[in-house]
């Protein structure tokens, strides 16, 4: 290829991802498949000579497809096109056209991907996020799992191990008993591991600064959650205290 500018865009799917390069003139100058594999991602770009401009879309690869093509082209811009009008044929290719030619004339707006160095924090906060609704969704099973035999559950006493015993000598039907047992004991792993991720969380939470108006917690959290916030998505940008515009009315 020649030592001009070049537009990519990739098509990630699990196995396959399909390629289009374009030229500064709108040429389609490449078209190829390839596998979501990280050498042949980075053999197909390294073989362009020119400053290479790459995006795809936001997806499940994103943040390990953007770390993997930043230290190896000029620009990358990662995408979200969900809701935008889409005309004409539909196909991988066809995206994947469409992309390099957006990327082309400038039109896609990027989302924003954190450094490397926040990605443990932003695993450790989802890892307790994940933990705490799980163990609400199992407690609000329990509940519905009494209720739906008119035996009332006030309070929280329901929870305690202390009185399971109890709570399960009033369930008569065998399968509903079993079903309480297996929540049971799905509460009591998820109880177990939820203050070991709290003090991981908590012992990075330390190196995010925080705003006048947020502790150490919230914009901790703030911080690992931002790059899928829909505000992140429009703005493209953060204030200097790390937040994402304007908080009134945002419920965090």
């Amino acid at each position: 290829m020649k030592r001009t500018t070049k537009y990519v865009a990739f098509d990630v799917h699990q196995a396959t991802t399909v390629a289009s390069v374009r030229e500064e003139s709108g040429r389609v100058i490449a078209r190829s498949v390839l596998p979501t594999d990280s050498g042949a991602l980075t053999e197909f770009v390294r073989g362009m000579r020119g400053a290479r401009h790459v995006t795809f879309e936001e997806g499940t690869q994103a943040q390990w497809l953007y770390e993997l093509l930043a230290p190896l082209v000029d620009r990358v811009v990662v995408c979200d096109r969900r809701g935008a009008l889409r005309q004409g044929n539909k196909g991988d290719q066809v995206d994947a056209d469409q992309l390099s030619e957006l990327l082309r004339r400038g039109a896609l707006r990027a989302v924003y991907h954190g450094s490397a160095d926040r990605a443990t924090l932003k695993e450790l906060t989802r890892t307790y996020r994940n933990l705490v609704e799980d163990a609400t969704r199992v407690m609000l099973r329990l509940k519905a799992l009494f209720r739906a035999r008119g035996i009332p559950t006030v309070g929280t006493a329901v929870y305690h191990s202390r009185h399971r015993a109890q709570w399960l000598a009033r369930l008569l039907e065998a399968g509903a008993r079993f079903r309480a047992e297996a929540l049971y004991a799905e509460l009591d792993v998820l109880r177990k591991l939820r203050p070991r991720r709290k003090r991981l969380w908590s012992r990075r939470r330390g190196e995010i600064p925080h705003g006048p108006c947020c502790g150490p917690s919230r914009s901790s959290a703030r911080s690992a959650w931002r790059c899928s916030s829909p505000r992140c998505r429009r703005r493209g940008g953060f204030e200097p205290n790390g937040t994402c515009g304007p908080t009134r009315g945002w419920r965090w």
